[in-house]
């Protein structure tokens, strides 16, 4: 291609196959690049500029957005507005759930539908490399994982992180909202022989209070995709269901540059047909932690996001333990979900 020309949309696409390794995340990413770049060399140096093109070979900026002084989030919805809000990220996620559910969740085009048989394994080995890196983040606080534990998986998607987790605890449960997910999930349990991995739907926030209680939580890459009061309430009732001692780990975004959200403004607009991202202020993630009775132990930025303009974090929480009951905070009880008697 000739770098002094305007680009095109498969200008756009083909730099994102060749230097991300992926498909554009939107028609709206290929439409900025395309309006954007006066020339084509210039739409390729804001990719190579980009925080995912620098995280492939290993460069990682962190420190970006600290000067900024607004970041107006609302949070505090009805429980109507709650309802509607989730219904537009249900939607969305029951659409590719029946066209691309293994995309959806790492958009990569050897994981599209058409491709998905012959790469199946691979794809399902990227949950193993995250959850070995979930491990690595339990052992430097000084915890592990426990055949005795009970493990929810928010989420869950195809289930790309609840078959490796069912290796290494007693009982795992994959949550999510989109029944083609779901199924691609119950068949990944079912052709790699995963019994002690269950899924379940849920069609509303207040539907996450049936779940039962959990010594693990793990939901990363999926918050992002709700709007903020979503996140929030989501966020809040999963940390109500950790037994006593019990551990999270979740990610969300917690600043994106230029971004505000407003309920009624939010809803007005047409539904978007496009993953969504949205960030949560750590004000309101550090609130939510604590109001769970939890403590924070480790926070990472992270780069679940492979946006430019977010900054991403993941944390590490645990629930405080019950008075009068052996120290769950000892490594050999921090995830056992054994009952004990006053």
């Amino acid at each position: 291609m000739k770098h002094s020309r305007k680009p095109t949309r498969q200008d756009v696409t083909s730099c994102y196959n060749l230097l991300l390794g992926r498909e554009p995340e939107s028609q709206k990413a290929v439409d900025w690049h395309v309006n954007t770049s006066n020339t084509v060399a210039d739409m390729i140096a804001k990719i190579v500029r980009s925080d995912e093109f620098e995280s492939r070979f290993g460069i990682f900026r962190t420190g970006t957005f600290m000067a900024a002084d607004k970041f107006e989030v609302e949070v505090e919805s009805t429980p109507e507005q709650l309802s509607k809000l989730l219904d537009r990220t249900a939607l969305t996620w029951n659409e590719l759930g029946v066209d691309e559910p293994h995309w959806s969740v790492i958009t990569d085009p050897s994981f599209k539908s058409e491709s998905i048989e012959a790469n199946q394994d691979s794809f399902y080995k990227t949950g193993e490399a995250e959850i070995g890196r979930l491990g690595a983040l339990l052992q430097r606080n000084g915890l592990s994982f426990s055949k005795d534990a009970t493990c929810i998986d928010f989420g869950c998607g195809v289930g790309r992180l609840s078959l490796p987790l069912s290796d290494r605890v007693n009982k795992v449960i994959g949550v999510d909202i989109s029944n083609g997910h779901l199924t691609a999930a119950r068949h990944a349990a079912t052709k790699y022989d995963k019994p002690n991995a269950s899924f379940v739907k849920i069609d509303a926030v207040s539907d996450l209070d049936n779940l039962p209680s959990c010594d693990l939580l793990v939901t990363l890459i999926v918050l992002q995709h709700n709007p903020p009061p979503v996140m929030l309430a989501i966020l809040e009732k999963l940390l109500a269901r950790l037994n006593p001692g019990g551990v999270a780990v979740f990610q969300v975004p917690v600043y994106r540059e230029n971004y505000s959200f407003s309920i009624e403004e939010y809803l007005a607009k047409t539904r978007s047909l496009d993953m969504e991202m949205h960030p949560l202020p750590p004000s309101k993630v550090f609130k939510a932690v604590s109001k769970a009775g939890c403590a924070v132990l480790e926070v990472r930025e992270d780069l679940h996001a492979y946006m430019r303009d977010i900054v991403s974090q993941t944390f590490l929480v645990q629930k405080a333990a019950v008075e009068k009951r052996p120290s769950i905070w000892s490594p050999s009880y921090w995830l056992s979900s054994k009952t004990y008697d006053e």
